[in-house]
């Protein structure tokens, strides 16, 4: 078995083996790799493992860089997983083993490996309130099975939205700059900072037909949207907001349940969710169409285990996000969409 660093030679190797792995996410394709390169400017070392010509495990690696110039690995930033997927954990320990020759050799000190637990989904009773965890829901068959599988409160809070006349839209020609316009307002209101719109240009670019943009409406005007992306067996949904004025529609409901269907349309096992706290408020919102907790499995090779990743953040953070709320739009867009790229969550 050989460790090689990935080349344009084993492009179609390497998505050909992440579609087939049933541990794999949307963001092992390589259009997550483009979209780092193209947009952010990240060096990506990936590498992968070939044994009698074929591919047996492969591992995304990014070379991150903080605005103070610090270079480590992640695997992967701007997402909640992107760790090794092999055919055995012996081969899962020889990719680690060569990372890390790789790093000495590159004067790198820190990496900061993102797995979880493996699918298919288990019982959540041994789950630590306000640990970090994946919220999965594995998908039925058909939309009219999706449909009968919600408890009467979400149908209820769905059709709230479908009397209140709001309308859906996928992948229209405006979709992606109406996105983009709801997910800046609503990241100025949670005091985050923002990606930069190429950064979704490359997205939409990169995963093509695994990409889907959806657009809640009221009156022509866009109120919630959302971005999915999907590998074979996985649809993922890394960025989804809605305008808080207009909470009381039910629109983001509406757009949940529009990328559920999708999912389930492009033939995907399973719905992810993303990240949440075990126990608090956007666990609960995802927890309501049936998804189960899935803890994630953060790591800082050669250092610490990070069992809740947002331990790691700074204290600041909460004071920094209030203060950020009171700027204006046009300068948290222009601010934020420049610092974006040295936050790796």
């Amino acid at each position: 078995m050989q460790i090689i660093s990935l080349t344009s030679k084993h492009y179609s190797l390497w998505d050909e083996y992440v579609k087939k792995h049933n541990q794999a996410s949307p963001y092992h394709l390589l259009a997550y790799k483009n979209t780092l390169e193209t947009t952010y400017k990240l060096t990506c070392p990936y590498l992968l493992a070939i044994e009698n010509d074929s591919v047996v495990g492969v591992l995304p690696i990014a070379i991150f860089k903080t605005i103070f110039g610090k270079k480590s690995y992640c695997s992967l930033p701007y997402c909640d997983i992107g760790g090794a997927l092999t055919n055995s954990r012996k081969i899962t320990n020889k990719l680690l083993s060569s990372a890390e020759k790789q790093m000495a050799e590159q004067n790198i000190k820190q990496w900061q490996l993102r797995d979880s637990a493996s699918l298919p989904l288990k019982p959540e009773a041994e789950i630590i309130e306000g640990s970090k965890v994946r919220m999965i829901l594995a998908l039925p068959d058909s939309r009219d099975e999706l449909w009968s599988g919600f408890k009467a409160k979400v149908r209820s809070q769905v059709r709230k939205a479908e009397k209140n006349k709001l309308t859906c839209e996928v992948n229209q020609d405006s979709s992606l700059s109406e996105f983009y316009d709801v997910y800046c307002k609503n990241m100025r209101a949670l005091g985050s900072p923002v990606h930069t719109f190429t950064w979704f240009e490359g997205i939409n670019n990169h995963y093509q037909k695994n990409v889907h943009i959806v657009i809640v409406k009221l009156n022509e005007q866009a109120i919630a949207g959302g971005m999915i992306i999907n590998s074979k067996q996985v649809c993922s949904v890394p960025w989804a907001s809605s305008l808080r004025e207009f909470n009381h529609t039910n629109a983001n409901m509406l757009l949940y349940f529009n990328m559920l269907n999708i999912a389930i349309e492009q033939g995907c096992n399973y719905f992810d969710f993303g990240r949440s706290s075990f126990g608090q408020n956007t666990f609960k919102f995802k927890k309501q169409w049936g998804a189960q907790a899935l803890p994630l499995a953060w790591q800082t090779r050669p250092y610490s285990n990070i069992s809740n990743p947002a331990a790691t953040l700074s204290t600041y953070r909460n004071i920094i996000a209030k203060l950020w709320s009171f700027l204006p739009l046009a300068a948290t867009n222009y601010i934020g969409s420049k610092v974006r790229r040295y936050i790796s969550l």
